[in-house]
């Protein structure tokens, strides 16, 4: 249970290009929506069985993306849920991730911490790079270790771009290795299958601060329905180890999500979203 909840992070931030942003790309990270989103976490009530072992979930997941300007993109990410099982019993996991990712895609810096029951069970710290030719992470917590990263490995806001791309562009499929700062080997392949896009506005009720900051009077809720399945490096499966199906809209906000474990799954609406002021740059 501890290693489900660590992978639910941001995944929604969800976030690629193989060598780096394009032209189109960069104009494309210049149109990503600045703002602050809380989610409620509960049980999917439309995938229940008899025999699943969690059978109650409450929680709460914010997620943050602000430019930055010539630093790039600072993001945050924040997840608590507690988790009931079949006999009553309760577990608490909370994940915590700070990240500043520039915008070329070459750099990016990551705070991760994990707690089981208010334990902290993991902690990373570092920075990592990447280029055509080669990447790798240095860590500062554990402190001392250094990683190589596969050579077409990308970071989370770049993986969020190319989703977008490629959902905008009709494509069906993006398979992508990311690296998140999450563990010593921090990086996945990661699968999407997008779906075709749809209106959200009977599915997606939430109240909005602060519309003046942005250009448009609303928050689209037209959005694409994303599965993304995430697979271990050093292990050879057809079999994702986790699945997050993403509601993103093309300013790159998600609406809300589904986390799929084994024989149950949670989901995860946006219940209310603060808009930053526009950076200057």
């Amino acid at each position: 249970m501890k290693t489900y909840i660590k992978n639910l992070v941001f995944y929604f931030l969800l976030i690629s290009l193989l060598f780096g942003f394009k032209p189109d790309s960069i104009a494309l990270a210049g149109s990503l929506l600045s703002h602050r989103a809380l989610y409620e976490i509960k049980i999917n009530k439309d995938n229940l069985s008899n025999f699943q072992r969690i059978v109650q979930a409450d929680g709460s997941v914010v997620i943050e993306m602000n430019d930055v300007c010539e630093k790039g993109w600072a993001t945050g990410q924040k997840i608590n849920v507690t988790l009931t099982d079949m006999n009553g019993s309760e577990v608490n996991s909370e994940v915590n991730i700070i990240g500043l990712e520039s915008k070329d895609g070459k750099e990016y810096e990551f705070d991760f911490v994990s707690r089981f029951n208010g334990i902290i069970t993991a902690k990373y710290v570092g920075s990592a790079d990447r280029n055509e030719k080669s990447g790798g992470v240095s860590y500062s917590i554990p402190s001392g270790k250094y990683s190589l990263l596969p050579s077409n490995v990308i970071f989370p806001m770049n993986h969020l771009v190319m989703l977008i791309e490629a959902a905008i562009a009709g494509k069906k499929t993006l398979n992508r290795i990311v690296f998140d700062g999450g563990s010593y080997d921090g990086s996945f392949e990661v699968n999407a299958l997008i779906g075709t896009r749809k209106n959200g506005s009977k599915k997606f009720n939430f109240s909005t601060k602060n519309l003046e900051a942005y250009t448009l009077d609303f928050i689209d809720k037209n959005y694409w329905p994303i599965r993304q399945g995430f697979f271990s490096l050093k292990k050879e499966s057809i079999v994702p180890e986790h699945e997050v199906t993403l509601y993103l809209n093309k300013d790159g906000v998600v609406l809300g999500f589904l986390l799929d474990q084994d024989d149950f799954s949670l989901v995860a609406m946006m219940k209310e979203i603060e808009i930053f002021e526009k950076s200057p740059c």
